[in-house]
C-alpha cells in the first residue's frame, strides 16, 4: 500500500511525474523501504522488491518513458538493497 505521500503525490502530480520526482529525489522512498523491510521479515526479499516502481519502470513497456539517467538511478537502488535483476 502507497505510503499517504506517495497517495498525495500521486493525486497531484500523477503516476509519471510522481516516478521523476522519486527518481529526483537523494533519498531512497518510503515505500521502497517498506518493501526491503517486508521482504527481509518474510525471506522474500525478491517478491517484495519487485512491486516497488523501481522494478517495475526497468521493465517493458515503462522502461521507454524514462531517462537512461532515471532507469539507471532504479537500477542502482535496486541492487544496493539486494534485488537479483533479471533483463
Amino acid at each position: 500500500m502507497a505510503t499517504l505521500k506517495c497517495q498525495q503525490n500521486l493525486g497531484n502530480y500523477g503516476s509519471v511525474e510522481t516516478v521523476h520526482r522519486l527518481l529526483a529525489s537523494r533519498k531512497i522512498s518510503a515505500g521502497l523501504t517498506n518493501l526491503w523491510e517486508l521482504g527481509q521479515r518474510r525471506n522474500q526479499l525478491q517478491k517484495f522488491l519487485g512491486l516497488s516502481m523501481e522494478a517495475i519502470i526497468l521493465q517493458e513497456p515503462y522502461c521507454q518513458i524514462f531517462s537512461q539517467e532515471q532507469l539507471e538511478i532504479a537500477k542502482s537502488r535496486m541492487v544496493n538493497l539486494g534485488y537479483v535483476i533479471d533483463l
